[in-house]
This record gives C-alpha cells, sequence and structure tokens, in this order.
C-alpha cells in the first residue's frame, strides 16, 4: 500500500488551469477537440465522436485526500461535490462528466463519477475512489467497476475513449415514445 500511495501526486488546490490542462491532454489523445469554452463551474468540450459533433460538459475537480480525521484510511481519495447547475443528462448529442484529476507516477487520471448518484441533495457530498482502483488504471490504461459502493471509470492517457464509450453506455438518455 505504502508503494501505492508513494505514487500519488495532487494538482494544486484551486489549481483549475492544471486540471483543465490534464483534462484535455487526456481527451485530446483520441479524439479531436473541436472547441472549449468555460461552462457554470464546467468545461464544455465539443469533440469529433464518430463523424458528428460530440459535447462533453466536464464538472472537473482535484482530487485530494479522504477528509477524514487524522486521515485515517489513506487508500480511499474524494471530490467534493456540490449541488450541480449544469444538464447532467447523456444522449445522442451530449454527456455530463462528474470527474477529477489525481496524478499517478506523474501520469493524469482522469475518474469519473455517475452524477445522478449525487443529485437532489442541498449540501455538498463526497465522491470517493479507492487507490487500488488508480493503480488498476494506471497499470491497464482504464478501470470500470464498483468502488466505494460507486461506479467508477478511470482511465490515462490514450484510453478516454474507453472510457466515454464505457460511460455513454452506461448512462445514456433514451427518448420514451408514447
Amino acid at each position: 500500500m505504502d508503494t501505492i500511495l508513494k505514487n500519488i501526486t495532487y494538482t494544486k488546490p484551486r489549481g483549475h488551469d492544471e486540471i483543465t490542462a490534464a483534462l484535455l491532454s487526456i481527451v485530446k489523445k483520441d479524439y479531436v477537440i473541436l472547441d472549449t469554452v468555460n461552462y457554470l463551474d464546467s468545461i464544455k468540450i465539443s469533440i469529433s465522436y464518430e463523424g458528428d459533433e460530440y459535447i462533453i460538459i466536464a464538472h472537473t475537480k482535484r482530487i485530494h485526500d479522504n477528509g477524514f480525521p487524522n486521515n485515517r484510511r489513506p487508500e480511499i481519495k474524494r471530490i467534493q461535490v456540490r449541488p450541480i447547475k449544469e444538464e447532467m443528462y447523456t444522449d445522442s448529442t451530449q454527456c455530463f462528466l462528474l470527474s477529477g484529476i489525481v496524478y499517478y507516477s506523474g501520469e493524469p487520471l482522469l475518474v469519473v463519477w455517475n452524477p445522478f448518484t449525487f443529485r437532489g441533495f442541498a449540501k455538498n457530498r463526497s465522491a470517493y475512489i479507492s487507490t487500488i482502483s488508480l493503480k488498476n488504471a494506471f497499470d491497464e490504461g482504464f478501470y470500470y467497476g464498483a468502488d466505494c459502493e460507486t461506479n467508477v471509470y478511470v482511465c490515462r492517457k490514450g484510453f478516454f475513449k474507453n472510457l466515454l464509450s464505457k460511460y455513454i453506455e452506461d448512462t445514456k438518455f433514451e427518448e420514451i415514445v408514447w
């Protein structure tokens, strides 16, 4: 466990530019980025996806220690999730990513949680990730699984395509026709 913990580093507190740069470096390894714009508390990224323009609204935060007193569970990391204002649905034209950035052996990892897990709360909540899942994603390139009782998607550069296709498959909103 100590070796895993030594490999984890964080972005600077309030390092929005660093977080955005890390996110875009992961996305552009697999997709052509057509445009980016700040959008509420997130970044809106337009990519070329399967021949069409696809919008990713990424609410990306810094992953940090877990917030437990005296860091008594160092194998758990988290982001703080505030009530979300952006449109959270996923369909054939866009998706919303509740995500965090952390570095493992100096390489950025993108962690994504399903935002609907955190919907409907007036106060901040935490989204957790285990250090074992971060190591698995680093070793394999992409990791998907239940972690800390929540589904997580984790990838490093070169594997965002895997993350995005699995995430869209799992969270896509299907229109109901009556």
